[in-house]
């Protein structure tokens, strides 16, 4: 600050920066947060999507050894197929065909159960030797993944824990003929979620920790030109004008605002000055008119001319002059202003010289003060184009000062 008071620096939590700060942490939350939901979400489709696959393509590995003894593929009695299409009944050797699919499906992590395509069980792989948690899905809700063609979904089994559950469609001549269900556990996708969201949750504090070490001395070295702004205007609002602002070097938004702020308060400084300037020069120019006018108007009170209308008019002439003075001298101090705010309008006019002159020589006899006044005026003078009543005041003002400057003889 220059031309100020020492002021003490103000300290780093007193800066009022904290609600940006907070807001600043708020909204930094919120996008981690959302961030963090949509990175879990992408993580997890992708690996049901990946988990999808593999139990796809095993079902297409075990069908090609069961039928590798089959070497024409139009004999091939049904295919593993993506779409569902138009169901119909399956063949009378499907079911030796899908019981060797399913034994060969069958496995500690898998189960799988072949469905009709209305969505009830078919055949189920009773030789197996491992004996896998039932899931019990409606045929309703098999219906409406056919028709939604949605391949798979998360379901709890007889114990309790979590499957995920895929439907792929038996094809026969471009048909659907049954549903293959194969399941298998999700418990390693939950376990890989599970150290994932804890990573991630941790990733996620430790972010919102360092920026709880930074945005709060940062906001504050931000916004410390804002708070010596506003503390200024404190100390202007007390009547220290004269008090400026340290622009800072840089051209950002913080140094235009500092300019800005800094030739708002030279304008009102000035301002000030010419205001007390002129009820300066007002007090000082109208106390003596009104201390005449206070005098003879004392003297009519108390009865000074006794009747003599001679020495009231000279009286009241004396009043009368000086209500004029006090008139131009208003006059004088407003085209002072006016001046000095440059809103002065002139209104030119053609002004005759000697009409003028003579104008002023009759006014200024009445501002004597026993001073004898002769006025010499050549005739012919030309016309001027000029302010008619600005030029009478600026001679008036002339005459009127060498009067008030000039002694008696």
């Amino acid at each position: 600050m220059k031309n100020a008071k020492e002021t003490t620096p103000l300290p780093f939590y007193a800066t009022r920066s904290h609600p940006l700060a907070l807001v600043s942490l708020g909204l930094l939350v919120l996008l981690l947060s959302a961030l963090g939901i949509i990175v879990s979400f992408i993580v997890e489709q992708a690996l049901v999507t990946n988990e999808v696959n593999v139990l796809h393509n095993e079902a297409q590995v075990a069908l090609k050894g069961v039928t590798k003894d089959v070497h024409q593929p139009q004999q091939r009695p049904f295919g593993l197929g993506i779409n569902f299409l138009p169901s119909v009944a399956p063949d009378p050797g499907f079911e030796d065909t899908a019981r060797s699919l399913l034994h060969a499906l069958t496995s500690p992590s898998t189960s799988a159960v072949i469905l009709t395509t209305t969505g009830t069980p078919l055949i189920t792989n009773a030789s197996s030797s491992f004996d896998a948690p039932g899931i019990n899905i409606a045929s309703s809700q098999v219906q409406q993944i056919i028709k939604s063609n949605v391949p798979y979904l998360l379901a709890k089994d007889n114990l309790g824990q979590h499957q995920l559950v895929v439907f792929i469609p038996l094809i026969k001549n471009f048909h659907t003929t049954a549903i293959l269900q194969v399941s298998t556990p999700t418990a390693p996708i939950d376990d890989f979620l599970t150290t994932f969201h804890l990573i991630l949750f941790l990733g996620i504090m430790c972010t919102f920790g360092i920026a709880i070490a930074l945005i709060f001395p940062l906001v504050s070295i931000a916004l410390r030109p804002l708070v010596e702004i506003e503390r200024t205007s404190r100390q202007i609002a007390q009547d220290e004008l004269s008090i400026r602002i340290d622009q800072p070097p840089t051209d950002d938004e913080i140094g235009r605002l500092a300019r800005s702020f800094n030739a708002m308060v030279a304008r009102l400084e000035t301002a000030f000055q010419k205001q007390k300037r002129f009820v300066s020069e007002v007090s000082h120019e109208l106390r003596t008119p009104l201390t005449v006018l206070n005098g003879n108007l004392e003297m009519l009170l108390l009865g000074v001319d006794r009747g003599d209308r001679e020495i009231t008019r000279h009286l009241a002439r004396g009043m009368f002059a000086e209500v004029r003075r006090m008139h131009r001298m208003v006059e004088d101090l407003l085209a002072l202003t006016r001046m000095d705010e440059g809103r002065l309008v002139l209104r030119k006019d053609t002004v005759t010289v000697d009409t003028l002159l003579h104008t002023v020589c009759e006014q200024a006899i009445h501002l004597a003060h026993g001073q004898e006044i002769r006025c010499l005026i050549e005739p012919g003078l030309p016309a001027i184009s000029a302010d008619r009543d600005r030029l009478q005041q600026i001679l008036l003002n002339l005459v009127d000062n060498a009067l008030k400057y000039t002694p008696l003889e």
